[in-house]
């Protein structure tokens, strides 16, 4: 019996392949059957046997059927002839790969799938000539990140979801000393002119998926741990089992001066939030990529709200927009 690897429905079929055995073939369903894989509209195909280890990864994208292999390349089927007899396996490149079936992911209008150097890659990016980085994104940034703080042994395990409500595509991979997926790289697709990614080592997520809340018609991301508990993500509660976490954020390098020619006195550091509750925000200083010192800001309210504080003795708060600057040094 075949067992594939991987399956996706591509143009009213069901596609699969990566078996054992077959690691370099894949079959296609009959049309409008996913349960037959025989007959005279059913096909099998080989996908450049002498080229990479196996095809780990597949796709449906802009109308064609995609295939990856581990370590490299990258193929699609050509089935526009109304005879499948017709049909052939053509090469996109042979200059990059997929980890896993595992790591790719449809993100709307695009595809981005992790390779097994640790980029991570657009499809639309890929070129017939181009090599490994071309098609990376952000690969100064992610690339020496993801090298450092992730797992390579462990990297077919990967896990990819798309968090299509906020724009969010989520790849579950484990840490640098880790054999489960004990992080969550998320990919900010908001701006694809100005891409954000975001680090969690808050849980473990064997298993990822986004699931539709049928009573209000939303979708929220599934997390599966390995001590078999399922994890409802972005939720109103910040909390996890009733205990807090902490959350960070990095802002871009900015050059106080073109080139960086000049030299500045740094003064102050201004906070614009909304006072929320007693909550701290630690911010680390920076300069010249060596940390200077570290400011704290308090989010509460300094004033009595409105209906609940006395005249000519409370300062009038509230949860409006607070600044608050702190004093930093250096230059």
């Amino acid at each position: 019996t075949v067992q594939p690897t991987l399956m996706f429905s591509h143009n009213n079929r069901m596609i699969g392949g990566g078996a054992t055995g077959f690691e370099h073939r894949f079959y296609t369903s009959a049309s409008n059957d996913m349960d037959t894989y025989t007959g005279a509209t059913a096909a099998q195909f080989y996908v450049y046997p002498g080229e990479g280890q196996r095809i780990v990864g597949g796709v449906s994208w802009r109308g064609r059927a995609y295939f990856f292999k581990y370590p490299r390349g990258i193929y699609y089927l050509d089935d526009t002839d109304t005879t499948i007899a017709n049909w052939v396996v053509k090469k996109l490149s042979d200059a990059v790969g997929c980890v896993g079936p595992g790591g790719l992911i449809s993100v709307g209008d695009e595809v981005l799938f992790l390779s097994p150097q640790g980029y991570l890659h657009a499809l639309s990016a890929v070129q017939e000539f181009g090599d490994a980085r071309s098609s990376a994104v952000l690969p100064d940034e992610l690339g020496v990140f993801l090298r450092e703080n992730v797992n390579f042994l462990n990297l077919s395990k990967t896990r990819a979801a798309y968090y299509d409500r906020k724009k969010k595509a989520i790849f579950a991979m484990a840490g640098a000393s880790a054999s489960v997926n004990n992080r969550l790289l998320t990919i900010d697709l908001h701006r694809r002119d100005e891409v954000q990614a975001g680090w969690s080592t808050r849980d473990v997520a064997q298993g990822l998926c986004v699931k539709l809340d049928e009573t209000d018609g939303s979708s929220y991301p599934l997390i599966g741990t390995d001590g078999g508990f399922v994890y409802k993500l972005d939720t109103e509660a910040h909390t996890k089992d009733s205990a807090g976490y902490t959350g960070q954020w990095e802002t871009p390098e900015v050059a106080l001066f073109p080139k960086g020619t000049l030299r500045a006195n740094l003064r102050e550091l201004e906070l614009v939030f909304r006072p929320d509750g007693d909550w701290d925000i630690d911010v680390e200083v920076h300069r010249d990529g060596a940390l200077s010192e570290t400011v704290q800001f308090n989010m509460q309210s300094t004033g009595a709200v409105l209906g609940s504080f006395t005249l000519d003795t409370d300062v009038l708060g509230g949860l409006t927009v607070k600044n608050t600057r702190r004093r930093i040094r250096g230059d």
